[in-house]
């Protein structure tokens, strides 16, 4: 956290010198001006010349305060993006349904679907979590008036009615449920490091329940038209939609987390979430390369 406060310090510091920067330049510019000005009226030219110099004035302030508000609108983006750090597989889930809920808010307020684009393990998301350390540390937090596995059943009924929302706008790449790769590359990884227990009891049926809701959305997003694309490797988990704001207002929105499939076995699931408009299509065409 340390880190996250120094780094929006120095945002903050880059953001007064930016404006710094920006009213030195034009004061500068208008003290030539004014100077030029004053000097076409000792020389007694035309009034042409004087309103010349009057628009490049004007012309130049203008540019400076746009200069000026871009520069403090890319700064604030940039900054956007640690303001919202997650920790932890509770909060993950809980900022994808909140995510969720912002995209049905959006088609219901817009009148029309808007495009989905996930990059992930699997489509059943929070079977696989469904242990004893994740459900205690659910309960701790007090983040729903469900417990851990009734919202999960919630967050899949979620997902269902926004992939069906979506039809043909919900691209989906997901690692492949039938040669192992999930196994492999998720499962076994999550239960022996992360979970510390690769026999737990809830494990198989967990799998089970991953498998089984994976296929029931891949199937229900394909006979919508939509794209289930199944892959071996997902080098980070990425969701970018579009969704309705706090301020009303319709924007998109993306969620990174548990960077790279190799880093399943690490002891923490950490991501971010981003309302800027750079990241959401940095990583909406980061998706879409997939493809190609």
């Amino acid at each position: 956290m340390k880190l996250l406060e120094s780094i929006n310090k120095y945002l903050v510091w880059c953001r007064k010198h930016k404006a710094n920067v920006c009213y030195t330049i034009l004061a500068i510019l208008i003290l030539i001006t004014v100077l030029s000005v004053i000097c076409t009226l000792y020389d007694r030219m035309e009034k042409v010349t004087i309103i010349l110099a009057l628009v490049l004035t004007i012309a130049t302030i203008v540019f400076a305060i746009y200069t000026h508000k871009v520069s403090a609108k890319q700064f604030e983006e940039i900054a956007d993006c640690t303001r919202s750090p997650l920790l932890g597989i509770e909060g993950v889930l809980d900022k994808i349904y909140q995510m969720f809920c912002g995209y049905e808010n959006a088609v219901r307020g817009g009148g029309k679907p808007f495009d989905i684009w996930f990059l992930g393990f699997t489509l059943g998301l929070g079977y696989a979590h469904r242990v004893g350390s994740v459900i205690a540390n659910w309960e701790d937090k007090g983040k729903h008036i469900d417990d851990f596995n009734a919202f999960v059943n919630k967050l899949t009924k979620l997902l269902d009615r926004c992939f069906n929302s979506a039809k043909n706008k919900a691209h989906c790449y997901c690692l492949n449920h039938d040669n192992g790769d999930i196994e492999r590359f998720f499962i076994e990884p999550v239960y022996t490091t992360r979970f510390e227990n690769k026999f737990d009891p809830l494990k198989a049926n967990n799998v089970m329940e991953l498998k089984k809701y994976h296929e029931e959305l891949k199937t229900k997003i394909v006979a919508q038209a939509g794209t289930v694309t199944e892959t071996d490797k997902v080098p980070l988990q990425v969701i970018v939609t579009t969704i309705e704001k706090h301020n009303g207002k319709i924007g998109r929105a993306v969620i990174v987390f548990n960077v790279g499939a190799l880093n399943a076995d690490t002891q923490e699931v950490a991501g971010f979430y981003s309302e800027s408009e750079h990241m959401c299509e940095m990583f909406k065409d980061y998706i879409e390369s997939l493809a190609k």
